[in-house]
Formats: structure tokens, sequence, C-alpha cells
């Protein structure tokens, strides 16, 4: 069954989305992050920030799944991916081409193969498994699903976050894991009913954790040479106390009663455009998000963030409308021929 869509839940991506980016602008504005003054310890909140987003994001893309595989929609955000990071490469070889490097050209014709773009290809991969992935839950008994999903959050979210290690951690597992989760509550408990206010309490002492966590080992790494430069050693989405916190919001959004917000919803349906956007390798790579902090740096440190993150995200959304205007309808073609090409060969193949 397809659920009808909520605009809580695309309020939580739009929020999701403006935490990614206010961790981009915090983690490419050139502060260190080890230091122990106001200005790290922000721009390392802010960080933590981004991979909350994460979490928001992707608990709200598993609750939209029905198990269909849209192969033409698919298709159509590969393009997209691929277009964007040609075209800002285009513009980068034109009006600033010392910045390029081979390795940055490569990374740019490749867009979807590579780590610093390793969302969108974790979401990509993630929802080519969703019709197998729904197979399997279906397939699937209450105790097994229970122990699969147990079995998960203990090898992606809690031995990483307490030992660090990321020998099991990869980006799309962490899709799959909440994924299980979100589908084991709707499938067995359709009807939950958590308090916002046990929610709130929950999220709030998992982000003073992190907020302790933080502090402590950016004070404590200036006499220590074995904890400096430890303070992301959380830094996944998946690790336990930002997964919390990003389930807690979730929830919340999930007790209230749906709403309909047009103008929610049509910035949601923008958000992956606007991750290909500011996200984009050489983008990240200059120095816009430093420049743009030294520009308000007038302003009180916290309301300088504030400024440069609006104005990337409402730069980004701008950019993403008018690439839509311009060659939506041109990627949608490519992609709709392309999926009726490969499915009437499938279909040869078949018969």
């Amino acid at each position: 069954m397809k659920t009808k869509r909520n605009s809580n839940i695309e309020l939580l991506k739009v929020i999701g989305i403006m935490f990614i980016i206010a961790s981009h602008v915090a983690s490419h504005a050139g502060v260190n992050l080890f230091a122990f003054n106001s200005k790290s310890i922000l721009a390392v909140l802010l960080v933590y920030l981004g991979q909350i987003g994460n979490g928001l994001f992707i608990f709200s893309t598993a609750y939209y799944i029905s198990g269909t595989f849209n192969l033409r929609k698919w298709l159509r955000l590969l393009i997209e991916s691929w277009t964007i990071s040609v075209m800002v490469l285009c513009i980068f070889a034109i009006f600033d081409r010392d910045r390029l490097s081979m390795v940055a050209v490569l990374k740019s014709i490749l867009p979807v193969t590579f780590s610093s773009n390793w969302f969108i290809t974790a979401y990509l991969l993630f929802t080519l498994l969703i019709p197998v992935l729904v197979l399997l839950v279906q397939s699937m008994s209450k105790r097994m699903h229970l122990y699969l999903l147990l079995t998960m959050l203990t090898l992606y979210s809690v031995i990483p976050c307490i030992f660090g290690s990321r020998f099991f951690t990869s980006g799309i597992f962490g899709f799959i894991m909440i994924y299980l989760l979100v589908s084991f509550l709707k499938q067995y408990y359709p009807n939950l009913r958590i308090e916002n206010k046990c929610l709130l309490w929950v999220g709030t002492l998992s982000a003073l954790i992190i907020v302790a966590f933080v502090v402590g080992v950016n004070f404590l790494g200036q006499f220590s040479a074995i904890v400096y430069g430890k303070t992301l050693f959380w830094q996944s989405y998946q690790d336990f106390p930002i997964l919390v916190v990003s389930f807690s919001a979730f929830y919340c959004a999930l007790n209230h009663p749906a709403h309909s917000w047009k103008y929610i919803d049509m910035i949601s349906s923008y958000s992956l455009e606007i991750y290909l956007i500011h996200a984009n390798i050489l983008i990240m790579s200059t120095s816009v998000y430093s420049k743009l902090l030294t520009y308000f740096e007038r302003y009180s440190i916290g309301f300088s963030f504030l400024l440069s993150t609006m104005i990337v995200g409402m730069s980004s959304l701008l950019l993403g409308w008018i690439y839509r205007k311009i060659l939506g309808s041109i990627t949608d073609r490519i992609a709709c021929q392309i999926s009726e090409h490969l499915y009437r060969r499938f279909l040869q193949y078949f018969q």
C-alpha cells in the first residue's frame, strides 16, 4: 500500500536538508573543529546536525516506501546528478580553471561512483533494492524481522558508536537498517502511540550526550594528543545517539495530525536537487562557504552560520527550480525513453 503524502514528514525532509547544508557550511568554512572555543564547538555541533539531517531524510524516505520501483524516476535522478555535476564542471572550466584537477574532473564526470557524493549513490542503490526489501519484509515472520533489525542495529549503530570501528558500516546499510525499523513499526504496530513528552525527553537526552561528548573531547584534546582530533568519533547518522535524535523527531511528526501544506511539499520535492547543487565537489572545494562566513563576521558566529545556511539553501533551491524549468522536461523524456526501451528489451528477453 502506498502511503499518502503527509506534510509533517515533508517538513522533516526540508529540515533535514537544511541541517545537511549547515553541516557542509561548517565543515568547509575553514574553522578548526578540534579547538576549544565557541566557534569550533558550534561548527562541530553543526557537523553533527548534518548527520541528524541525514537520518531525518532517510526516515522520511523509508516511511513512503510502497514496494514498487519506478525506473523512470530512478533514471531521472541519475541523469540529473550527472547533468548538474557536468554543468558545474563546465562553469569552473570557463571561469576558474585553476581549481580543476584530474581527480576533480573525474569525480565530476562520474558523480555517483565516489564517496564525495555518497548520499545520492546510497540513495540510488537503496531504491534499486526496494522491491527485494519489501518482499523480504512481507515474507518474514515478526520474530525474524525483529531479529534482523536488532542485528543490524548492533552491527551498524551500537558497535561503531562504542568502538569506532567502521568495518561493517556502509551508507546503504544505514538506509536498509532504518527501513527495517520503520517497516517493523508500520507492519506490526501501526497504531503505536509514543507520547511526545517521552520522545522529547529521549531526544533531548541524546542531543545533550552529543554536546557533552563534543565539549569534553575538545577540552581534553588541548592537553592530550591521544584525544585531540577525536571530536568526530561519531561521524555517521547511524551512530546510536544521532539515530535516537532522528527517530524521536520522526515519530513526533507522525504523532501530529496529517497536514497538507502546498509550499512545504513543493520545497521538499526539490530536496535532492538542493543536495546535488550545494554539495557539488567543486563548489565545496572552493572557499565559497568560508567567504560567506567572513562577510557576516560582524554578526555573532551563530547568526553568521544561520545566514550562510539560509543563503546557500535558497540559492540551491532557486538553481534547482531553474534547472527543472529549463532541462526538467528534457531529462524526464530521456529517462522515459530509456526506461521504455529497457522494458521492451526485458519483455523480449523473457518471451
